[in-house]
């Protein structure tokens, strides 16, 4: 699933939600009654007692990672740029107009390195190869281009998905959700490199907070300071989450925690990248209309901290 309904949490309001221009996060929150009975089932024993906050920063790549990025996506003939702030895109050839894929791109600003052949590329799914040889190729491709294989989520399975491979970046043991960092590559079944993308900002760890307790979580449920998911295909999101002021009751099944970009329901001045990573919840629940009841996902801060900031209080 697409992450742009998320661009509320990280800061860059999106187009995939309807009339998305000027929203909160109090416009994706459930409204519940305030004497609605919230039921906390979900286990918390798996987290730990306290989340590192972290800066997020550019990336400085290497002169060999930009190297080992030059001879994956076959541009030796273009040069090899030596490590630099500044983005670097090299074009395999420019035709009258606009210039064509194949392209590779270098953003340290972003923390990012791609290629692909665009509109170039063979379009079979069939002929993309996901078996157990491309699996490790991709993970030597990763450590090639400057990625710590200590930070990726173990795995010894391929995506199943069009995409090919992805390894998902993990900090401190904890991923983003729908895996927004990492690593993704794909291969043809003749072993050529067709894309890849390397999404790898740099971090650097800020402080230490305390884990928010149950009631904290709570608090920011009803103080509408949570964000409701959209299901995959929804076309009535902002209607679904009217309905649910109507439950007579709200049971937390699980809870689990991932790093998101940005700070939770705050905007980074417009065409800048988010300047913190954080931990966030994300809520399995169970919403009870009394003759019904319906599966809902709901995101809210995972640190005491955000919770006091997003309710009134002291960020620290």
């Amino acid at each position: 699933m697409s992450m742009e309904w998320l661009l509320i949490l990280l800061g860059t309001l999106g187009s995939a939600l309807p009339c998305s221009a000027g929203l909160t996060l109090e416009d994706i929150a459930p409204k519940f009654a305030t004497n609605m009975p919230i039921v906390w089932q979900a286990p918390t024993n798996h987290l730990p007692k306290q989340f590192w906050m972290y800066k997020r920063l550019p990336q400085s790549f290497s002169a060999a990672a930009i190297s080992n990025a030059i001879v994956l996506g076959g541009f030796e003939k273009k040069g090899f740029p030596k490590p630099s702030k500044k983005d670097v895109i090299l074009w395999a050839d420019h035709p009258m107009g606009e210039p064509r894929p194949p392209s590779l791109a270098i953003l340290p600003k972003f923390g990012q390195i791609s290629f692909s052949l665009g509109d170039r590329a063979p379009n079979p799914p069939r002929d993309i190869s996901r078996d157990e040889a491309a699996v490790e190729r991709a993970w030597k491709c990763a450590t090639l281009l400057g990625a710590d294989p200590e930070e990726f989520a173990p795995t010894n399975a391929s995506s199943v998905g069009k995409y090919g491979i992805f390894l998902a970046r993990q900090v401190d043991g904890v991923r983003f959700p729908d895996d927004t960092q990492g690593f993704q590559i794909q291969f043809g079944t003749d072993g050529s490199v067709r894309q890849f993308l390397l999404n790898w900002p740099g971090l650097e760890r800020e402080r230490s907070c305390l884990t928010a307790s149950m009631s904290e979580i709570v608090s920011c449920i009803r103080g509408h300071r949570a964000a409701v998911r959209p299901v995959d295909g929804e076309t009535n999101y902002f209607g679904r989450i009217k309905a649910l002021a109507g439950a007579h009751k709200l049971t937390i099944v699980e809870l689990r925690a991932y790093y998101m970009d940005g700070l939770f329901g705050e905007n980074p001045p417009e065409n800048e990248q988010p300047t913190e990573v954080m931990p966030i919840g994300e809520l399995q629940c169970v919403a009870d209309f009394g003759t019904n009841s319906t599966h809902v996902q709901i995101y809210t801060p995972m640190v005491s901290a955000e919770v006091r900031r997003l309710l009134g209080g002291s960020r620290r």
